[in-house]
């Protein structure tokens, strides 16, 4: 028998007003979020969630969700490859789930939004059929317990597919990892959002 897990958050109001302050970064990069994920992928993003969509084996009478939906490539992705009537998108901003929905309106399904955060999903348990998470599992706060949810209201023989940044096996790797992380990327993004902003 399947074990049920809990929903019982540990949110304080200190994680609150973090999150806060992520979605509001977010939302202020979203017309450069793809440029953005090219730069912290090392221009493996596309190739990731094609990965995923390789991998995903979805049938058109399955029910699909993507979890942090950013500017939406990955649902694109999904909806390209898969004759879907319908799909569920997630994320934790209002601003960008409204924005995306409207760049997806050139596919003809039906898009149901939902917003919250990954450590306490609004839903029953056992709910979809394939989950994709497609480099959002970085902006979460307890990136364990996440997962957990992820798994929580995926269906008993549905997949969870996640793309996200990874630290190297390498201790050298993962150094460098650290320090272009660190350092550099902050450097690389604010250059791309001056460029972007001064119209170059």
């Amino acid at each position: 028998m399947r074990e049920k897990k809990s929903r019982k958050s540990n949110f304080s109001i200190n994680n609150y007003i973090w999150l806060s302050s992520i979605i509001k970064a977010i939302e202020e990069i979203l017309p450069y979020y793809r440029k953005i994920n090219r730069v912290i992928s090392f221009q493996q993003d596309d190739e990731a969630r094609s990965y995923l969509v390789k991998n995903a084996d979805v049938a058109s009478n399955m029910i699909v969700a993507e979890f942090g939906i950013g500017s939406g490539e990955m649902t694109r992705m999904i909806l390209s490859k898969f004759k879907l009537p319908s799909i569920v998108v997630f994320d934790a901003s209002r601003n960008i789930v409204k924005q995306t929905k409207e760049n997806l309106s050139l596919f003809k399904v039906e898009v149901s939004s939902v917003i919250g955060v990954f450590e306490h999903l609004p839903f029953k348990n056992e709910v979809f059929d394939r989950i994709f998470a497609s480099f959002a599992l970085q902006d979460s706060l307890h990136k364990n317990f996440a997962v957990k949810e992820f798994y929580r209201v995926c269906k008993r023989g549905g997949k969870v597919l996640i793309a996200n940044i990874g630290k190297p096996d390498s201790i050298i790797a993962r150094f460098i990892m650290s320090f272009y992380m660190r350092f550099l990327m902050p450097l690389i993004v604010k250059i791309l959002i001056f460029k972007r902003v001064s119209g170059n």
